[in-house]
């Protein structure tokens, strides 16, 4: 049977065994966690996309593009 923190951990980038803490909630509790910590991440990685498309606006537009491929925007 697999650990019911592996999702937990994997998204945490920890081993399951750190997490033994959580045995105390629920498994869909613990799934709802796992959902939010995602939920959590992709709005975080959104808004620093965000960000940094406003940063390169302040910039002339001939740097944009090199300044995008050097930072993977």
């Amino acid at each position: 049977m697999a650990n019911p923190n592996d999702k937990l951990a994997k998204l945490l980038r920890t081993q399951p065994a750190k997490l033994d803490f959580l045995s105390a909630l629920s498994e869909a509790d613990r799934l709802k966690l796992a959902g939010d910590i995602e939920q959590a991440r992709q709005a975080h990685s959104k808004h620093i996309r965000g960000s940094m498309e406003e940063a390169l606006n302040q910039l002339p537009w001939l740097l944009r593009a090199p300044i995008k491929k050097l930072f993977g925007v």
